[in-house]
């Protein structure tokens, strides 16, 4: 009977320990469904702040676009801000003529722009040669530059052909994507010139012109950013004051081409005056209330004389 009486207690324990085990098991199962369903939670949360923030930066895209188009691109706006549905967007817009065309650049005006980012002389030499080389038509190498013999085996070597976005110079031989993410804001593929205009080049594109006066030039540079803000400002609607704005802007332009940099011959490197259709790059940097991060990129053309045309050349995200 004791015996029989210990052997029951023996089997309540077991069924016990398993019981205690299944629920041990079941509250592990509960935990990692729990933390799996906060992972999709936040997911999701993030995907949606980060569409907000899409959404945001195409509006303000859209809405720089506009301006642009309304004033004929003949205004390159300060960076400014924009409040959309309660949130804000950075806005930039940048002139193509202001920087350097990687198509009809010549070889000194590129190998300058190198040894101004802190490439050494001699590779800058070559690096600009291979520029060069990449685009142009022919199979012969140009001194120290590179064509397909020259590239690793299996590369697609040199492409003989221009350049359709400046993303192929990273497969220019010698370019480094440390280097090309100095470079890449000062070059483009839409300028469609070999020279600059220097009334919306980046300093650092102007500081890069073979042989400039680095004093003349910071002359020249304060004029500009005292005189911008001015001939940069809204165009009035009312047509007096229309009139009155364009024959301030125009007199101000007039003062800082006087106020070129000249001495070394480098006005060859300068746009003299405005040329063609102009063409700008725009950017809208977004963050949502929720912190999602979204920076859209665009390159558009205006038709000065159509009825508020454009055409969009490059729509992209910057990574």
């Amino acid at each position: 009977m004791w015996r029989l009486t210990a052997l029951r207690r023996d089997e309540r324990g077991i069924a016990l320990i398993m019981v205690i085990w299944v629920l041990a098991l079941l509250s592990l199962m509960a935990m990692s469904f729990m933390a799996e369903a906060r992972v999709e939670l936040r997911r999701a949360v993030n995907l949606r702040a980060r569409a907000e923030a899409e959404a945001m930066a195409e509006a303000g895209i859209n809405i720089a676009v506009a301006r642009l188009v309304a004033e004929h691109g003949e205004i390159q706006p300060q960076p400014w801000t924009e409040t959309i549905a309660g949130e804000t967007v950075s806005l930039s817009v940048l002139d193509e003529h202001g920087k350097i065309d990687l198509n009809e650049s010549d070889p000194e005006f590129l190998t300058s722009l190198l040894k101004s980012e802190g490439v050494p002389p001699n590779s800058a030499a070559a690096l600009g040669q291979a520029i060069v080389d990449f685009r142009d038509p022919d199979h012969d190498a140009g001194p120290q530059g590179a064509e397909d013999a020259d590239y690793p085996a299996g590369s697609a070597g040199a492409k003989d052909d221009r350049f359709a976005t400046v993303d192929e110079l990273l497969q220019v031989r010698g370019m480094t994507p440390r280097l090309y993410a100095r470079i890449a804001p000062l070059v483009t593929v839409h300028s469609v010139m070999p020279v600059v205009d220097p009334l919306t080049a980046d300093p650092r594109v102007l500081a890069a012109v073979p042989g400039i006066d680095h004093a003349e030039l910071t002359r020249f540079l304060n004029l500009r950013a005292e005189l911008g803000p001015v001939l940069n400002a809204p165009v009035p609607t009312d047509p007096a004051q229309k009139r009155i704005s364009r024959d301030r802007r125009s007199k101000i332009m007039a003062k800082l081409r006087a106020a070129v940099p000249q001495h070394n011959a480098v006005a060859r490197f300068f746009l003299a005056d405005s040329f063609g259709q102009p063409a700008f790059e725009v950017i809208a940097d977004a963050t949502s209330a929720e912190g999602g991060h979204f920076r859209r990129d665009t390159i558009l053309r205006i038709d000065v004389g159509g009825a508020g045309s454009y055409r969009f050349l490059e729509w992209r995200r910057p990574q």
